[in-house]
């Protein structure tokens, strides 16, 4: 069973220890290459780490399939060097365009490769709780699929 947290993830980047940070994304890729992350913790994201969006447009645009569902990028010394420690950021998919709402079986397809990665691992993920917010989605619809995540899963939300 997850863990399900109230406040801002970010701040676990103050902790001494290995972790990996999701952002909750969609695939739309703007002409400069840079993935769309202009609101809610997409773009808190892109604040914190310079590139991002660029790293993340770039993986998106050279895969094959319409959607990625997840996803964690390489390791990025500059962020290593800001935050003093080892930093993995992945993205997990809930809208296909950043106009839309978040849709529900595209967020259970990403949350069950999501846990699937999860299953393989140690390392505590840190996400937001997927499509919720800005995405639209009451949290009862989505803690469904949520529920069903390894307790090595933290879901964080504002309220």
């Amino acid at each position: 069973m997850p863990k399900y947290k109230i406040g801002n993830m970010w701040e676990r980047l103050n902790e001494p220890h290995n972790e990996l940070f999701i952002v909750t994304t969609n695939n739309v890729i703007k002409n400069n290459g840079e993935l769309v992350m202009g609101a809610g913790v997409a773009k808190q994201a892109a604040l914190k780490f310079p590139g991002l969006p660029f790293l993340m447009g770039n993986f998106i645009s050279k895969l094959e399939v319409p959607d990625y569902h997840f996803f964690i990028l390489d390791e990025v010394k500059q962020w290593n060097d800001k935050y003093g420690q080892h930093v993995l950021i992945g993205a997990l998919q809930t809208k296909r365009h950043y106009k839309d709402n978040s849709d529900v079986t595209l967020v259970k397809t990403s949350i069950s490769k999501l846990n699937n990665y999860a299953n393989t691992t140690n390392t505590t993920i840190n996400c937001p709780l997927p499509g919720t917010g800005l995405g639209g989605l009451k949290k009862e619809s989505v803690k469904k699929f949520t529920d069903k995540s390894p307790d090595n899963i933290c879901y964080w939300s504002y309220e």
